[in-house]
């Protein structure tokens, strides 16, 4: 009796399993045919009605019956093989359908699930003497090649999703049109002068003291376009990962261990859709960063001093990244004499490079944080009184609504691993993700689409890494895969959307939109003062005076102004609809003192000086 009880047990899971399968599989299968119907196969319910269930359980039914019979052939191999292809469809499944909906709290089940498949399957594949001898290393090519496609993947869609959000006049003045004048002036006068961030000839640098700017200028001289900008971009976002696999080699990983978790660096959403408003110098964050934890790891002087200049470099507040990891690395590794070096090294730079900016450049943005500054002044002395008596409030700021879908968007990405701290001392690795991301009251600094997690992503990952460096082997390779399952699963949820920009090339009509605005900007003289559109500006942003229509009333010598997406109306000048155009761009329009020199109707006017 015991042995029929087995028995049955024995074949109903794997059955289970088959079946599984098999109807993962069919569901993946019907969903072109949903797509190509019009109709989304996650989220419309018609797309329920628009398959038939029995055709559906026909489908289901035979695969599960094909399926079983390949199992009974292969005999002893079977039970491997079907764990695998469990693990493949449900992945599969997870990931295209988190791809279609993009909702961070379905991603987040699908993740869970295919998570626990994964141990599922793990479980059945890894024997216990397997673990306990230790799991099979990926050989030197093998690691190599897969590191290679992994950072040749994230470059391609950065770069790919950023080169066309240019090409297609997306991008808009800020930040992208700044930088891309800028990037004019550091080639031609080498300095980073801009026109159009502060409406004034002045030194981007009285904004933000960013000097690292020129460690791409080689490249844009060689090839004078903001297309190469976007491209660096990409192509620096995905170089940390090399330090990243040297990082985890000094923990001790394996290799299979460290592509894993270069993988969720690769794939997280962070990186992955950070790049959603074009260029800013927070792209050299990572680099930077993990660059100064491998100076500290492997006690390199040369390396460190390095890595503090190039990081205090980046941006005035970069400093406070190499205060915190300096701070870990004296409580953590006792790194006493070059922690304490380096921590004041920073601490003094950041309170000289403030104290410039607020009293020659254009002071800093700390009323960002007047939500938790009790004057609204902006005075970051507030901050920290507010926090010594009101710590409660503190919370409420931090913890708010927005900020947990934040935090599940981020910390969820990597399956909460860095939260997972083994020594107290971890939690020091929190405070820029704290500090910059969770604490102020700025909509973008809570918003993966934007620059601004760079930093303290990339300090979560390394907390996940000191989490994981005290757990054993098979615990370690079961975390790092659930990290970058959990990754990629939300990179098709958070980041695959944005190459929904190719949408914007996909017809002969918008092309020649394109066409018609390119050559209507070709029309202004390069030497020509200009006042534009926002999504123009970094199209003229190769010229010495170029201004924002939005935010000038100068008089310049020509002004382009955009007009997709203006509808019909009863307010006219010369013929050309202006009543859906912001005043700064009606007031131009409608001036005596221009004159229309090309017009194309919802597409684009360039006005030229009488």
């Amino acid at each position: 009796m015991k042995i029929h009880d087995f028995r049955l047990n024995y074949y109903i899971k794997h059955c289970a399993v088959i079946l599984l399968t098999a109807w993962c599989f069919i569901c993946l299968m019907e969903m072109p045919f949903n797509i190509s119907c019009g109709i989304n196969p996650v989220s419309d319910i018609s797309s329920v009605s628009n398959i038939s269930i029995a055709g559906h359980c026909a489908m289901v039914l035979s695969l599960f019956l094909i399926l079983s019979v390949l199992m009974i052939v292969l005999g002893k191999r079977a039970e491997n093989i079907q764990n695998v292809l469990l693990f493949i469809s449900v992945f599969l499944y997870a990931v295209i359908s988190s791809g279609i909906y993009n909702n961070v709290y379905y991603g987040l089940f699908a993740a869970s699930v295919t998570s626990v498949i994964l141990m599922y399957c793990f479980n059945n594949l890894v024997k216990e003497q397997d673990v306990a001898g230790g799991l099979k290393d990926l050989k030197n090519w093998q690691y190599v090649a897969l590191l290679s496609v992994l950072m040749i993947f994230t470059a391609g869609f950065i770069g790919t999703y950023t080169v066309i959000r240019y090409l297609t006049y997306s991008s808009p003045n800020f930040d992208f049109g700044i930088f891309s004048q800028m990037f004019y002036y550091m080639k031609h006068t080498f300095t980073m002068k801009t026109t159009c961030e502060r409406d004034m000839l002045m030194s981007h640098m009285k904004v933000h003291i960013s000097p690292a700017w020129f460690l791409i200028l080689p490249f844009y001289a060689i090839f004078e376009s903001p297309v190469t900008i976007q491209v660096m971009q990409a192509v620096i976002l995905a170089i940390p990962v090399i330090l990243l696999a040297k990082i985890c080699s000094n923990h001790n990983f394996s290799k299979k261990v460290t592509i894993l978790i270069c993988a969720a660096y690769l794939f997280f959403p962070v990186i992955s859709s950070g790049c959603g408003y074009d260029a800013h110098e927070n792209m050299f964050l990572p680099l930077a960063l993990f660059m100064l934890i491998l100076a500290f790891e492997t006690d390199k002087t040369w390396l460190l001093v390095l890595s503090v200049i190039f990081t205090l470099g980046i941006k005035e507040d970069a400093a406070v990244y190499v205060i915190f990891i300096s701070l870990y690395m004296i409580l953590a590794d006792k790194k006493y004499k070059k922690g304490i070096v380096t921590f004041i090294a920073a601490t003094l730079y950041f309170i000289l490079a403030v104290t410039w900016l607020n009293q020659y450049g254009d002071g800093t943005l700390t009323f960002r944080y007047n939500n938790v500054i009790p004057a609204g002044d902006g005075n970051v002395f507030g901050m920290i009184r507010t926090f010594i008596t009101n710590p409660a409030y503190m919370i409420t700021q931090i913890m708010s609504k927005d900020n947990i879908e934040f935090i599940i968007s981020v910390a969820g990405a990597l399956a909460f691993v860095p939260f997972a701290v083994k020594k107290w001392q971890t939690l020091i690795l929190f405070g820029p993700f704290i500090l910059f991301n969770l604490l102020p009251d700025y909509a973008y600094a809570h918003n993966i689409g934007f620059q601004y997690v760079f930093g303290s992503g990339c300090m979560l990952i390394y907390a996940a890494i000191c989490n994981m460096n005290e757990c054993e082997d098979a615990v370690k390779i079961k975390k790092a895969s659930v990290m970058a399952i959990f990754s990629v699963i939300f990179f098709a949820s958070l980041s695959w959307s944005k190459i929904n920009v190719a949408d914007k090339i996909d017809s002969s009509e918008k092309r020649e939109t394109y066409n018609i605005i390119n050559e209507a900007l070709d029309m202004i003289p390069d030497d020509a003062s200009v006042a534009a559109s926002t999504f123009l500006v970094p199209h003229l942003s190769e010229r010495k005076y170029l201004y924002e229509v939005y935010y000038t009333d100068k008089e310049t010598g020509y002004v382009a102004i955009d007009l997709r997406g203006i509808g019909s109306s009863t307010i006219y000048a010369d013929g050309i609809d202006v009543s859906q155009l912001d005043s700064k761009s009606r007031k131009y329009i409608m001036s005596d003192e221009y004159e229309t020199l090309y017009y194309k109707e919802s597409c684009i006017i360039i006005l030229k000086h009488k």
